[in-house]
């Protein structure tokens, strides 16, 4: 997706994080501080955030109440 975006361009992705001790454990689980170290050389990291954690009732694709956090991360591509 990096390659995509043009020079002087932004990149931004918002993102669930499911807070449960299996997520952690997940190779593939991510946080704006791990997506952090995918933008280096022409990428100037912005901003990261994430909100506290935060309860959800049942819904249409995950059937019992959850626990997750809401991801943010945006990065300005320098010209190289």
């Amino acid at each position: 997706m990096q390659s995509s975006v043009h020079e002087d361009g932004l990149f931004g992705a918002e993102f669930m994080m499911p807070v449960t001790q299996r997520q952690h454990l997940i190779e593939h689980y991510t946080s704006p501080e791990k997506l952090r170290r995918h933008f280096i050389g022409d990428w100037d990291v912005l901003l990261t955030l994430r909100t506290n954690e935060f309860a959800e009732r049942a819904h249409i694709g995950q059937l019992q109440d959850h626990t997750h956090r809401m991801g943010l991360l945006l990065a300005a591509r320098t010209p190289s």
